[in-house]
């Protein structure tokens, strides 16, 4: 008996066998699982750190763009009517404030001449629109290093005085400025907006920015057709952008059904501003003269009118230079005029080139920032990094 068991004991069991190969071929796919699932970790982690190191890249060489800008318009104390040459003391009038940002300024070559020693690299570029249609390009020769390992960063600047300031519609002593209030009607009919729909939208906007001391209100906290509870804000708008709070323009701004309107708001926002009290006749864009001339002007002679200030721009006084172009109606809008600017908006936008994938990253940023010259310097006004 003993023997038997002994016996059985000895020899393997059938149901055992291959086992070991099981365990084998289990623990082989555990590894295998853990290292797959590391490798995929780690290359996360790295697109994630990859990532976040060009982004903070091309935010520090958007702001180098901004900052660029900054310092050509603080290096540049000059008035376009001064002649050639450097510039004499500035003068304090309304018609000769600080601004060097016109090709006809004195300073033009000299801008020209700091923008071509600026080192951004063979892919660099920067775009400036101080002419109708001119475009600095530069590059740094003396780099050595190949396209591939350089930024490059475009910055772009605008005149905020070529646009109309709608917080002027509300005079200091709280009351509502009916030739202000024609003039934003007009620009409004000039984009397309029908003249009674035009004229209830400023209607809405002089509401949404009065204090409470004028009498004019329309509608002041209705808002009709909008679900939602509304109020105005009884003070002057902080950006442009804010505009999509103000009742009618709401609407249209949520309305992402229609593609008119989307392109609509753009197109106001082209041609409104918050800042300047005045508008620089050398640089106002044609829709801006448009609405001046309480739509005497068609497009082209609008247009007409805009190239051959650029050409020969006013460098007298503000009169003077309405003299020449009858069509305005200087009679009204002669006080919200002058011919030079201050206010500037700075758009710049840094790129990084993936140098390990030889593609340009997806990453970008843009910074949106709005300086005014004052004196030897720049106040910043607003910064939005995107």
């Amino acid at each position: 008996m003993k023997k038997r068991i002994a016996a059985a004991l000895s020899r393997p069991a059938r149901n055992s066998r291959g086992v070991a190969l099981i365990v084998t071929i289990l623990i082989l796919t555990i590894l295998t699982t853990l290292i797959l699932e590391l490798n995929y970790t780690s290359r996360i982690d790295l697109s994630i750190t990859s990532n976040y190191r060009d982004e903070l890249r091309a935010y520090y060489v958007a702001k180098a763009g901004v900052n660029l800008f900054r310092g050509i318009l603080a290096w540049l104390p000059c008035d376009i009517g001064s002649g050639r040459g450097m510039p004499p003391p500035m003068q304090d009038s309304a018609d000769h404030r600080q601004c060097c940002w016109h090709c006809e300024s004195p300073c033009y070559n000299e801008i020209i001449i700091l923008l071509g020693t600026f080192p951004i690299g063979p892919d660099g570029f920067i775009d400036v629109p101080i002419c109708p249609q001119q475009t600095v390009v530069f590059t740094d020769p003396d780099d050595p290093a190949p396209p591939a390992d350089l930024f490059n960063v475009k910055p772009a600047i605008e005149d905020e005085e070529s646009k109309i300031n709608v917080n002027m519609l509300i005079k200091e002593d709280g009351t509502t400025d009916e030739n202000y209030r024609t003039l934003v009607t007009n620009l409004f009919q000039v984009l397309k907006i029908e003249a009674s729909a035009a004229n209830t939208l400023v209607l809405h906007l002089i509401d949404y920015i009065d204090d409470g001391r004028n009498t004019d209100d329309f509608f002041e906290d209705n808002c009709p057709d909008s679900p939602f509870p509304y109020r105005s804000k009884n003070a002057p708008l902080d950006t442009v952008d804010e505009i999509n709070s103000v009742c009618g323009f709401m609407q249209i701004a949520q309305d992402f059904t229609s593609l008119d309107n989307q392109q609509l708001m753009r197109a106001l926002k082209s041609f409104i501003t918050v800042y300047p009290k005045q508008i620089n006749l050398n640089t106002a864009m044609p829709e801006v003269l448009q609405a001046l001339s309480d739509l005497t002007l068609d497009q082209e002679r609008a247009k007409e009118i805009y190239f051959k200030l650029w050409e020969t721009p006013c460098t007298e006084n503000v009169n003077n230079c309405l003299a020449n172009y009858s069509e305005i109606n200087a009679a009204d809008y002669n006080s919200y005029c002058a011919i030079n600017s201050e206010y500037f908006t700075i758009r710049s936008t840094g790129r990084i080139h993936n140098i390990a994938m030889d593609v340009e990253s997806a990453l970008r940023k843009t910074i949106h920032a709005v300086v005014k010259k004052d004196g030897q310097g720049t106040t910043l006004l607003y910064w939005k990094p995107e």
